[in-house]
Protein backbone atom coordinates (compact mmCIF):
# COMPACT_ATOMS: atom_id res chain seq x y z
CA UNK A 1 0.00 0.00 0.00
CA UNK A 2 1.41 3.40 -0.94
CA UNK A 3 2.11 6.07 1.67
CA UNK A 4 -0.59 8.38 0.24
CA UNK A 5 -3.23 5.65 0.41
CA UNK A 6 -2.22 4.76 3.96
CA UNK A 7 -2.30 8.41 5.04
CA UNK A 8 -5.69 8.90 3.41
CA UNK A 9 -7.06 5.82 5.18
CA UNK A 10 -5.75 7.06 8.54
CA UNK A 11 -7.24 10.54 7.99
CA UNK A 12 -10.63 9.00 7.17
CA UNK A 13 -10.46 6.79 10.25
CA UNK A 14 -9.52 9.80 12.41
CA UNK A 15 -12.43 11.82 11.03
CA UNK A 16 -14.87 8.96 11.70
CA UNK A 17 -13.63 8.52 15.27
CA UNK A 18 -13.79 12.24 16.08
CA UNK A 19 -17.35 12.45 14.75
CA UNK A 20 -18.42 9.44 16.81
CA UNK A 21 -16.78 10.78 19.97
CA UNK A 22 -18.19 14.29 19.49
CA UNK A 23 -21.70 12.84 19.67
CA UNK A 24 -21.08 10.66 22.73
CA UNK A 25 -22.31 13.01 25.47
CA UNK A 26 -21.50 12.88 29.18
CA UNK A 27 -19.22 9.97 30.12
CA UNK A 28 -18.72 8.36 33.54
CA UNK A 29 -17.54 4.97 34.71
CA UNK A 30 -19.27 2.82 37.27
CA UNK A 31 -22.63 1.26 37.99
CA UNK A 32 -26.00 2.64 39.07
CA UNK A 33 -28.04 0.33 41.28
CA UNK A 34 -31.56 0.64 42.62
CA UNK A 35 -32.05 -0.50 46.19
CA UNK A 36 -35.14 -1.03 48.29
CA UNK A 37 -35.09 -1.74 52.02
CA UNK A 38 -37.65 -4.22 53.35
CA UNK A 39 -38.46 -4.01 57.06
CA UNK A 40 -37.56 -7.19 58.92
CA UNK A 41 -40.44 -6.77 61.37
CA UNK A 42 -43.07 -5.97 58.73
CA UNK A 43 -42.37 -7.44 55.28
CA UNK A 44 -45.07 -5.21 53.78
CA UNK A 45 -43.15 -2.10 54.84
CA UNK A 46 -40.52 -1.02 52.32
CA UNK A 47 -38.33 2.06 51.96
CA UNK A 48 -37.05 3.31 48.67
CA UNK A 49 -36.19 2.88 45.97
CA UNK A 50 -32.77 4.41 46.57
CA UNK A 51 -30.29 4.90 43.75
CA UNK A 52 -26.55 4.53 44.16
CA UNK A 53 -23.64 5.18 41.80
CA UNK A 54 -20.59 3.04 42.54
CA UNK A 55 -17.16 3.39 40.96
CA UNK A 56 -13.46 2.90 41.72
CA UNK A 57 -11.18 5.79 42.65
CA UNK A 58 -7.52 4.92 43.25
CA UNK A 59 -8.46 1.26 43.77
CA UNK A 60 -11.11 2.11 46.38
CA UNK A 61 -14.83 1.59 45.88
CA UNK A 62 -16.78 4.85 46.22
CA UNK A 63 -20.58 4.99 46.42
CA UNK A 64 -22.76 8.07 46.08
CA UNK A 65 -26.51 8.25 46.62
CA UNK A 66 -28.49 9.73 43.71
CA UNK A 67 -31.96 11.04 43.11
CA UNK A 68 -34.13 9.27 40.55
CA UNK A 69 -33.43 11.96 37.94
CA UNK A 70 -29.69 11.83 38.63
CA UNK A 71 -29.76 8.04 38.30
CA UNK A 72 -31.30 8.36 34.84
CA UNK A 73 -28.56 10.79 33.75
CA UNK A 74 -25.79 8.63 35.20
CA UNK A 75 -27.13 5.46 33.58
CA UNK A 76 -27.01 7.21 30.21
CA UNK A 77 -23.49 8.50 30.91
CA UNK A 78 -22.34 4.96 31.80
CA UNK A 79 -23.86 3.67 28.56
CA UNK A 80 -22.03 6.48 26.72
CA UNK A 81 -18.79 5.31 28.35
CA UNK A 82 -19.39 1.77 27.09
CA UNK A 83 -19.96 3.11 23.58
CA UNK A 84 -16.79 5.19 23.81
CA UNK A 85 -14.79 2.16 24.94
CA UNK A 86 -16.01 0.29 21.84
CA UNK A 87 -15.03 3.23 19.62
CA UNK A 88 -11.60 3.58 21.25
CA UNK A 89 -10.58 0.36 23.01
CA UNK A 90 -7.64 0.60 25.40
CA UNK A 91 -5.82 -2.15 23.49
CA UNK A 92 -6.72 -1.54 19.84
CA UNK A 93 -6.03 -4.27 17.35
CA UNK A 94 -3.53 -3.27 14.72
Amino acid sequence: MGENAKLSRLKNRYKTLTEQLANTGLIVQGTVTERTIVSESDRELTYGPYYQWTRKIRQKTVTVNLTRSQAKIFRQAIENNRKMEKIMPLNPRR
